[in-house]
């Protein structure tokens, strides 16, 4: 016997799909952009595991672009705006882009979590979170994103913000689907 909240699920995904969203198995889209090669292989390992099982609200595939290497300040403002352009060139027509920024807005889990299921929902191709390199993000990125959001009010190193951003997406679908995963 199928418990409530199964058949609430269901019923909401029949009803999205009733009213013209995807009817496919998979859910939105989502991919994580990020500067630099991860080197480390657990830090690899862990947020590939996180995307693959996001999997089915979410389609998540990783992307990482070439990073700029530079010595000096003055080259640093060349490797924001370098890395920023490959950024935004990897996000395809329709998506939703999202820089992850310490300045950015914060969220909770839950409010995360209905954030990303509100895009599900939505007729947006995707979503396409932007982790910048050693410097940052540029200026013009930045101005150019729909959003900014805050993994936390402290800086992160690139591996570990990539890691709670997979782990975040995960949890995210959990919510979702009323896993019991989250604990209040």
């Amino acid at each position: 016997m199928a418990d409530i909240r199964s058949i609430f699920l269901v019923i909401s995904y029949i009803g999205a799909s009733n009213e013209g969203q995807r009817t496919s198995g998979m859910g939105v889209k989502i991919l994580v952009l990020s500067v630099g090669k991860e080197r480390q292989r657990p830090i690899r390992e862990a947020v590939e595991d996180y995307l693959r099982r996001a999997r089915p609200t979410f389609e998540c595939d990783w992307i990482e672009v070439r990073q700029h290497r530079a010595s000096s300040e003055s080259e640093a403002q060349r490797a924001r705006d370098e890395e920023g352009e490959r950024l935004l060139q990897r996000v395809p027509a329709g998506f939703r882009t999202i820089a992850l920024d310490e300045r950015g807005r914060m969220l909770d889990s839950p409010a995360f979590s209905t954030h990303l299921d509100n895009q599900r929902v939505a007729s947006r191709s995707g979503v396409a979170f932007l982790i910048g390199g050693a410097f940052g993000h540029s200026a013009q990125l930045l101005q150019n994103v729909d959003e900014k959001l805050s993994l936390s009010p402290l800086t992160l190193p690139h591996s570990l913000a990539l890691v709670v951003l997979a782990e975040q997406i995960y949890r995210a679908k959990t919510l979702i689907r009323g896993e019991p995963y989250h604990k209040m």
